[in-house]
């Protein structure tokens, strides 16, 4: 078996969120088994991501293919030099070469979000998404959430899917122990509260300060990851006393900033990945979400769920939060469901799939 994977899709800005993750987790876990690692096709790959990957034992093959038809040149290429299968983990497809695909589904936000989708976003998922899951040999669905999507939109489609639910994130489990021994005892002092990505449109930081306000602010902290502009153009200035806004952290950052902090706000009008909630949870922060398919899946019990989408309701989830947070029982509790998700499955399924499409290559030349 060689196999090729199609990083073209990743942009330096968006490359270190859930679906880069979770390329990297199953690549990591193929190395682990000792298995063949595919090759990674890269046009514009975020260096750090290239260097994780290339740690594990992924070669690269850099194409500086221009020009109309550089994909279909790429994909033809590919297949006179011998690869017997292509493996699309980024939801996006860039070329269609005569290999068997393997395609990964996140998530179908253009679909269930369309207001909040700008003109590209919809433009993809209307053509490109559609083309890509009609070609696909097989799909892979990261969560049971995305595979009921791909049921309701693209009927036709479900009998080549699997469900490959994701793990907790390795780095995650590993920094876990250290990170717990030095988390603060916050007993006594004000909450402190974490947004993620606040200048994602999609994420509700507009309802999170409304019901932070509701609330009465009463020496609370509200810190804010993302880009600091983008941010600020959502909010105005923040010169409430309180707000902090972060910018883009570092891996290693981001999980002090969780552990750190004694509520993440992950409420978004819509997500296909739960990896905030399995970054929080190990580190015993309590999450509060929105009643969303994926983060229930991912969460179930062991996160705070407002039960509407308002700021009403946020603001008496964000209660109930504060009495559970510094709870010794509940945070142990928390913990131990995130330890619970493992790789292993999924690793095992992806594998499976990409034995599949060798050979049914081979059924393809003979």
């Amino acid at each position: 078996m060689t196999l090729a994977f199609d990083c073209t899709a990743f942009q330096p800005e968006s490359s270190r969120g859930g679906v880069s993750l979770y390329m990297q987790e199953v690549l990591h876990g193929m190395a682990r088994r000792g298995l063949a690692l595919p090759v990674g096709i890269d046009r514009r790959l975020d260096p750090e991501v290239r260097e994780r990957c290339t740690a594990l034992g992924v070669r690269w093959e850099t194409t500086e293919l221009r020009g109309v038809l550089w994909r279909d040149k790429v994909g033809r290429r590919l297949a006179a030099n011998g690869y017997t299968a292509l493996w699309y983990p980024t939801q996006f497809t860039a070329w269609w070469p005569p290999l068997p695909a393997v395609s990964t589904l996140h998530d179908f936000a253009g679909l269930r979000s369309p207001p909040r989708a700008g003109w590209r976003a919809r433009a993809y998922m209307n053509i490109s998404l559609r083309t890509m899951i009609r070609q696909s040999d097989r799909l892979i669905a990261i969560s049971e959430s995305t595979a009921a999507d791909l049921r309701k939109y693209f009927p036709a489609c479900a009998g080549k899917m699997v469900v490959a639910r994701h793990g907790m994130p390795t780095d995650v489990r590993e920094a876990s122990p250290g990170l717990l021994q030095s988390k603060a005892d916050r007993s006594g002092m004000p909450y402190r509260y974490l947004f993620l990505d606040g200048a994602n449109d999609r994420k509700r930081l507009d309802l999170c300060l409304a019901a932070l306000n509701r609330s009465g602010w009463g020496g609370r902290e509200l810190r804010i990851t993302g880009n600091p502009e983008g941010v600020a153009q959502r909010i105005g200035s923040p010169d409430r006393a309180g707000i902090t806004l972060l910018g883009r952290l570092s891996r290693s950052d981001l999980l002090k900033e969780i552990c750190e902090a004694d509520i993440v706000l992950y409420v978004s009008d819509f997500e296909g990945f739960g990896f905030p909630i399995l970054e929080a949870l190990p580190l015993e922060t309590t999450v509060v979400i929105f009643p969303g398919e994926a983060e229930m899946e991912i969460g179930g019990d062991h996160v705070v769920v407002a039960r509407e989408r308002d700021a009403d309701s946020l603001a008496a989830a964000l209660r109930d939060a504060e009495d559970r947070c510094r709870d010794r029982a509940w945070r142990e509790a928390i913990r131990a469901h995130a330890l619970r998700f493992e790789w292993d499955e999924s690793v095992a399924i992806h594998q499976r799939i990409f034995t599949e499409l060798s050979e049914l290559r081979k059924g393809m030349k003979s």
